[in-house]
């Protein structure tokens, strides 16, 4: 029932948010900029507590807000009206497993208010927690495939070493890594290459982010900061049982 209400909550905020237009015309340099920005930029994010979830009971639900700046996308190619941002939402489940390892997955259906569709999924692996204070330290590995306008397809893929401190209500953490970045661009009448044909663009990039969560069981609010080229804010209100 729980996770009903959660899909619920994800349809119908779709249509209140910011898609995007990405511009006609790219050459070499726009592509790999473009990717720069969209790539990376829409990978996973941790937005849960350092703390493994548990094992059998472990659950997770919850909705995430992701907000990218795009004001360089408009002066690419053939250019186009000025946007500041690309805001969407998606659906996040994660679930404990065993020996201290989390798996998230995570998805953004297509529509024409967000103009982005989204799967991807996270694996994070909590191999030290102190006994001395409630630090951990955790690996995390992750991987999305994103679709944009179904004019870009990009897949994203990467890994973090992941560090927090977990309390009674209130959880920090900060990671490190390195993210790498597939962008299909598409030719054609419509499509947006200064070529005309399918590109295709590859880059990697070094990112950092901290995050913080709050909890009143089983209510929980995450905030997350990420730099990659462009810094990237993400926030999730979820639930867990």
């Amino acid at each position: 029932m729980r996770l009903q209400v959660w899909i619920c909550i994800l349809l119908q905020t779709q249509f209140a948010f910011a898609g995007i237009d990405i511009p006609t015309g790219l050459d070499e340099n726009d592509r790999s900029e473009t990717l720069e920005i969209l790539g990376a930029g829409t990978s996973t994010k941790i937005l849960t507590e350092p703390y493994p979830l548990g094992g059998y009971s472990g659950v997770e639900v919850g909705v995430t807000v992701e907000s990218i700046p795009t004001e360089d996308l408009s002066r690419l190619g053939e250019q186009t009206e000025d946007q500041d941002t690309l805001v969407y939402p998606k659906l996040t489940i994660g679930k404990g497993l065993y020996n201290n390892i989390d798996g998230f997955l995570n998805f953004v259906p297509y529509n024409e208010s967000t103009n982005i569709s989204q799967f991807g999924g996270l694996v994070k692996w909590s191999f030290y927690q102190a006994t001395f204070m409630p630090a951990s330290f955790s690996l995390a590995v992750f991987g999305n495939d994103t679709n944009i306008r179904n004019k870009v397809f990009v897949q994203t893929a990467g890994y973090a070493l992941v560090t927090g401190i977990t309390m009674k209500y209130l959880s920090i953490y900060f990671a490190a890594g390195q993210s790498y970045s597939t962008g299909q661009f598409v030719g054609g009448t419509n499509g947006i290459t200064q070529s005309g044909d399918n590109e295709k663009e590859d880059i990697k990039r070094f990112f950092f982010t901290i995050g913080g969560v709050l909890k009143v069981d089983p209510v929980f609010v995450a905030i997350e900061m990420s730099q990659y080229t462009v810094p990237v804010m993400s926030g999730k209100i979820g639930i867990k049982f």
